[in-house]
């Protein structure tokens, strides 16, 4: 390779399609058709998606983000303005590479200079006492929605602190966007957060940053695209199935339904099928005969304690622990001899078939290779499951929670979605395949309502590896921010009656609709890999217990809030799922 070219990656670690590449710091694209390759700017102008995630329709490179298509022979956008820049390469002895002017001219046409007007100290705020900041405003359980009231107090950016932590909190849509965009280069997240969930053995693809973040994401990514998908909606319709079952009986005894408790065990099972290939069966398995068994309690153990050490002022834990770090260490221990055992022996597996075709996330990271034809080790692959297992736990378990609250608190609104069921599904208790919960539109509507008005993630820090802005505001590298989605979700600015419950609104927009605004998956280069398998868990589970149950609240029942630990959470949710089964008979 002379010195006018630079390396991208070999052409046999390239799959067919588009592949996550990333030269000197700077995103690309490199889609494989055959021996050909071309490469292309990796972000999405629309949202700076990376597109390696992304798939390929005859010449056309669709964002995994909104869907936006790009002609790969051309860059240009299919029914926009926008395009990507292309970078002549090369096959040679098997490296692709790109001519090394022409990508100097492109990142210097991305290169800007900036000039903040203001300084972090210029911004308002609560007052701050000496060594504790605003702690005496805090209750932590709901500091999401103390934040909002300050950015309606101070404005779309303000300064707050906690003892050893200060921040700038941002509100405003754009600014969100913008710091969002510049990650990882400009922005990660907190150091203290990839230590911690270090700690915890989930170091893996969500904690991660720089290199280490981008290969991760390249080895992981595949698992999480669409084919996967399709290939594991069965197995989840058989999870379903079962949880149908379980609702039936409890129907048939009187019994009420712990919603929360039920969401949390169909996603756990839903994701350590699809992570590990194994069917915890946590809804009927009450001994050791399950593989797995106990994964369920040890990470109910794991998740909060890390939650709590994100916002702890001290790291006590490193020199001293309490009966909760004591369970804490015992449950990482139990849930790492599990999952090196597992990880051992799909390795195992894998190597004594001739073609392995992976079934599942971890042996998909089995498999894969890097740049440099490496593999990730034991320990790496562990992390990124762990990772996968807690991360696909409680957000969607707490999202379909927000939703059955308020399909109950709202029958019309399930009155339409069952009619849609009947419509696209028939008689058949759950969706037959992908194309079918595609077609459940007003459910997708019902799903991002109850997003928006309860978001599971609705704030994230993030800290600045070097001097820049945001917003206007100068940003000294080391500076931690606060971007706050929830502000703009419920503000009559972005949204018609934010506070209603209205579903349409996603169908037919009038009024205020800002919909750039709502962020559910996150912003950018880093925009949460697992959104659509989370997204087609929680429609077909929706879907199947609309079709089967009507939704019944006892009297009495207290209101439903949201509490905030690392996720906001939502309060006990109990309720009758009424068989429409047995009213039929009844009649």
């Amino acid at each position: 390779m002379t010195d006018d070219q630079i390396f991208v990656d070999r052409l046999e670690a390239l799959t067919e399609g588009p592949n996550l590449a990333t030269v000197e710091g700077i995103d690309l694209v490199a889609v494989r058709r055959g021996r050909r390759v071309d490469v292309l700017d990796g972000k999405c102008p629309h949202q700076g998606v990376l597109l390696g995630s992304g798939h390929l329709e005859g010449h056309q490179l669709v964002c995994p983000g909104h869907g936006w298509r790009f002609d790969i022979r051309s860059g240009e956008r299919v029914g926009g303005p926008q395009c990507l820049r292309r970078l002549p390469c090369r096959v040679v002895d098997g490296s692709v590479t790109i001519a090394r002017a022409e990508f100097e001219a492109w990142r210097a046409e991305g290169a800007r200079s900036s000039d903040p007007r203001l300084t972090i100290g210029d911004l308002p705020g609560p007052r701050e006492w000496p060594f504790v900041g605003s702690l005496f405003r805090v209750d932590r359980s709901r500091l999401h929605r103390q934040l909002q009231a300050l950015a309606a107090e101070y404005g779309p950016r303000f300064r707050f602190s906690l003892p050893g932590q200060s921040f700038v909190v941002f509100s405003n849509p754009e600014a969100i966007r913008s710091a969002l965009k510049q990650r990882p280069g400009t922005f990660r997240r907190p150091r203290n957060v990839e230590t911690i969930i270090a700690e915890a053995g989930a170091h893996g693809v969500f904690s991660k940053e720089g290199e280490p973040w981008r290969r991760d994401r390249r080895l992981t990514a595949p698992a999480l695209n669409l084919s996967h998908i399709r290939a594991f909606f069965i197995p989840m319709t058989r999870i379903v199935e079962r949880m149908l079952t379980r609702w039936r009986d409890a129907h048939a005894n009187g019994a009420m339904i712990d919603v929360k408790a039920e969401m949390t065990r169909f996603t756990i099972d839903v994701t350590s099928q699809l992570t590990l290939g194994i069917d915890l069966a946590t809804l009927e398995a009450n001994d050791d005969r399950i593989e797995g068994v106990g994964l369920r309690e040890d990470l109910e153990v794991l998740f909060p304690r890390v939650a709590l050490r994100l916002f702890a002022p001290v790291p006590y834990w490193r020199w001293f622990s309490l009966p909760q770090d004591v369970r804490f260490n015992q449950a990482k221990a139990r849930l790492k001899v599990r999952l090196q055992k597992i990880v051992s022996e799909t390795r195992r597996a894998l190597a004594a078939e001739p073609n392995p075709v992976p079934k599942n996330f971890l042996e998909a990271a089995l498999l894969e290779r890097d740049e440099d034809g490496g593999q990730l080790s034991d320990d790496e692959v562990g992390g990124n499951v762990l990772t996968m297992l807690l991360a696909g736990e409680d957000t969607t378990a707490w999202t379909l929670t927000w939703a059955i609250h308020y399909l109950s608190e709202h029958p019309e609104a399930a009155a339409r979605v069952y009619d849609e069921l009947e419509g696209v599904v028939g008689d058949a208790a759950v969706p037959a395949d992908l194309a079918q919960v595609g077609e459940l539109r007003y459910l997708d509507a019902v799903l991002r309502e109850a997003m928006r008005l309860r978001p599971v993630a609705p704030m994230l820090f993030l800290q600045a590896n070097v001097d820049t802005e945001v917003d206007g505001v100068g940003l000294p590298a080391g500076s931690t921010i606060m971007v706050l989605f929830n502000h703009a979700y419920e503000s009559k600015a972005h949204f018609e009656a934010p506070e209603a419950f209205r579903p349409q609104r996603w169908l037919e927009p009038t009024g205020a609709h800002d919909e750039p605004a709502f962020m559910p998956f996150g912003f950018g280069p880093r925009l949460c890999p697992g959104r659509q398998l989370a997204l087609t868990e929680a429609k077909v589970l929706l879907a199947a217990l609309v079709k089967g149950f009507r939704l019944k609240k006892p009297l009495g029942h207290p209101p439903m809030v949201d509490l905030f630990g690392f996720t906001a959470y939502p309060s006990t949710l109990n309720m009758y799922f009424v068989s429409r089964e047995g009213e039929a008979r009844r009649r």
